[in-house]
C-alpha cells in the first residue's frame, strides 16, 4: 500500500469529497470538501540506505460554514489519528481560490 491509498482509505470512510491538490470545478463547489498535497523525506543511516520514509501530509478542509469546517475537523484528527498519523500543526484561513468559504489546513507527518 502506498502513501496515496493509505490517505485515500481513510478520506474515503469520512464520506466527504476529497481531491489530491487542488480542485478546479466548472459548476459551483460542493458546500463541504477536502484537499492534501503530501511530500515525502527518506530517513538514513550512515551507509546511505534509506531506512524509512517520512511522510508530509497537508490536509484542507473548505466549507461555507465555521460550524461543519469545526466538525469535519474533528472527525479528520480522528481518523487520520487512527490511521498512524501525527498532526503536526493547524491554521485557520480564507482562501482566494474559494471565497466564501473556511478553510482549515492541517498537517500531519507518518513514517513508513
Amino acid at each position: 500500500m502506498n502513501i496515496f491509498d493509505k490517505i485515500d482509505g481513510i478520506l474515503t470512510s469520512f464520506g466527504v469529497p476529497f481531491y489530491n491538490d487542488m480542485p478546479e470545478f466548472e459548476r459551483e463547489p460542493p458546500a463541504l470538501f477536502i484537499s492534501y498535497s503530501v511530500y515525502d523525506r527518506p530517513a538514513q543511516f550512515g551507509d546511505g540506505d534509506e531506512v524509512t520514509t517520512r511522510y508530509f501530509v497537508t490536509v484542507s478542509i473548505f466549507s461555507r460554514s465555521h460550524t461543519s469546517a469545526d466538525e469535519a475537523y474533528d472527525t479528520l484528527k480522528t481518523l487520520m489519528k487512527r490511521g498512524g498519523f501525527c498532526r503536526s500543526g493547524t491554521a485557520y484561513i480564507s482562501d482566494d481560490s474559494f471565497p466564501k468559504y473556511h478553510r482549515i489546513t492541517v498537517d500531519y507527518n507518518i513514517d513508513l
